[in-house]
């Protein structure tokens, strides 16, 4: 009887193992809220199954163990293997999801970019140097300004810095700029973004 008792709880020990190993795939917050909720579950069925082999492996006196303390260790075991699954794939999805600063900085110059492009087009030119991305946001008066052409959140770099904006004169080049983690423009750490607005990204 112990011997079987014991395949059972390993079998049921392998079955959770492989729920985890499959759940490590996490592609967003509700997959991750839902796994993590069905760990409760998986650590319920753990737990169970380790209190059963340490019972088959007769390492307890069960006689000497009463009720109550047999429940409080069974609690403590779910507790511990639910937290030690929640905390895994919490951490696992964090890995996942994580985007370098850098790589937001650069989209978010791009952003700006495509919607300089969409000023320009309604409006014949970028925004001039005195008005600033601000004119992406609000209306600065220009005729033929059909904005905003982005919200006002995109205009912080990663960083919690104002992206930078240049445009050349009598050119349809342009320049938009993080100043990166050191706060500082022309550094080495500057994510830069060149456009030509009727033309290509560069």
């Amino acid at each position: 009887m112990r011997f079987f008792g014991g395949v059972v709880a390993t079998l049921l020990l392998a079955f959770g193992l492989l729920l985890v190993l499959a759940a490590s795939r996490i592609d967003s917050e509700a997959e991750l809220r839902f796994i993590q909720r069905a760990d409760v579950v998986v650590g319920l069925v753990m737990a169970y199954a380790m209190l059963v082999l340490v019972r088959c492996s007769g390492a307890l006196d069960e006689t000497a163990i009463r009720p109550r303390a047999g429940l409080g260790a069974f609690l403590v075991l779910w507790g511990v293997a639910s937290g030690v699954l929640i905390a895994w794939h919490e951490a696992v999805a964090r890995s996942r999801w994580y985007v370098p600063p850098a790589v937001w900085a650069l989209n978010g110059a791009t952003e700006i970019a495509v919607a300089c492009g969409d000023y320009a087009r309604d409006c014949g030119d970028a925004p001039p140097p005195a008005q600033g991305l601000a004119g992406l946001v609000s209306d600065p008066g220009v005729a033929g300004w059909s904005g905003p052409y982005l919200g006002s959140d995109r205009l912080t770099d990663p960083w919690g810095r104002p992206y930078q904006y240049r445009a050349e004169a009598n050119s349809d080049r342009i320049l938009v700029w993080s100043m990166g983690p050191d706060g500082r423009s022309g550094t080495s750490d500057d994510v830069r973004r060149e456009v030509l607005l009727r033309g290509e990204a560069e």
